[in-house]
């Protein structure tokens, strides 16, 4: 089986599924709104990581995706409302859902995200979904408080604190959808723990190859992009503020205005490209510990793909900087 055609299949269960769960809504512009910002674009790795966790038990794969979709609705209203927080125009090269319909708009729509994540299991068992509600309610409690923790981390930045942030804000989402996976499969803690572990993982690697692309990026740009405009400590920065100090990191910190020249001289320094080399070690390790997790399994097409599913999130983000 192969990691690609397993992938476009569960992605278009889900986008079947989230267009019949979306038109709940009585709201005809609503729909038309989620339908022309086209919602149900994206890999859903979230979303197929709980899948393949449950047909690697060989558990109810209908009950798989229907946890997977309201994950992955939980993952659109927390992507929505993250830019209104941070005011960002653009994600992946696109206008924000909040830049193209309004504030407003974008915060009650991301809402009802929210409450269609509810809906996607509504007509599970009652004891289906009482073990979804059960794992997802603690994931939306991780997901705002990661949020939180984001916007205070720049005060003290530790690599501790920073691996909490990006555990709670992005990992958390990853971890529940193995875990969901495991519950649809009738799996008990043993697997939990194992397939928990291994989401978190690559939760984990996805958020700091993501932080990794956009300091490469900038250097592509010979300037600030991405969350580097905004003076955000990413993890190539943080490493490279363990690594030593400068002027010009300084001045990065302190949100200091600085040419074109100077930031270009700044993304080619002696002291980023260390903190680029040691964020690549770090992404590296943390595929490696996701991988590890699950070398154990009786061998399978699907525990190939459980093992290749880290490092194709690594290579995926990373066409952003070929591209």
């Amino acid at each position: 089986m192969e990691l690609v055609d397993y992938i476009e299949r569960i992605v278009s269960e889900i986008n079947s599924k989230t267009n019949e769960v979306t038109k709940i809504t009585g709201l005809s512009e609503v729909i038309e709104m989620l339908r022309s910002y086209d919602v149900t674009r994206g890999k859903k790795l979230r979303s197929v990581i709980c899948a393949l966790v449950c047909d690697t038990l060989g558990g109810n794969h209908k009950a798989a995706i229907d946890y997977a979709l309201a994950i992955e609705l939980t993952h659109q209203a927390s992507l929505i409302h993250d830019d209104v927080i941070d005011g960002d125009m653009f994600r992946r090269g696109r206008l924000t859902f909040a830049e193209r319909y309004g504030v407003g708009r974008a915060i009650i729509v991301g809402d009802m995200l929210a409450s269609f994540a509810i809906s996607a299991i509504k007509d599970m068992s009652p004891f289906e979904f009482a073990l979804g509600a059960r794992h997802l309610a603690p994931a939306w409690r991780k997901l705002a408080e990661g949020a939180y923790l984001e916007h205070v981390f720049s005060e003290k930045p530790t690599i501790e604190k920073y691996y909490k942030v990006i555990e709670y804000k992005t990992a958390s989402l990853f971890e529940v959808a193995s875990k969901l996976g495991v519950v649809a499969s009738g799996g008990g803690q043993a697997n939990l723990d194992r397939f928990g572990a291994y989401g978190l993982a690559c939760g984990m690697a996805f958020q700091m190859t993501d932080d990794l692309v956009d300091v490469l990026k900038s250097r592509s740009s010979k300037k600030f992009v991405g969350d580097l405009a905004e003076r955000s400590i990413t993890l190539p920065i943080l490493a490279a503020m363990v690594s030593g100090e400068s002027e010009a990191l300084q001045k990065y910190l302190r949100k200091e205005q600085m040419t074109d020249e100077q930031q270009s001289a700044f993304l080619t320094s002696e002291l980023i490209e260390k903190g680029i080399s040691e964020a690549k070690n770090l992404v590296e390790g943390t595929v490696n510990s996701a991988r590890k997790c699950v070398s154990d399994l009786p061998v399978s097409e699907y525990k190939d793909v459980l093992m290749e599913i880290p490092e194709y999130i690594v290579q995926s983000l990373m066409l952003e900087v070929k591209g």
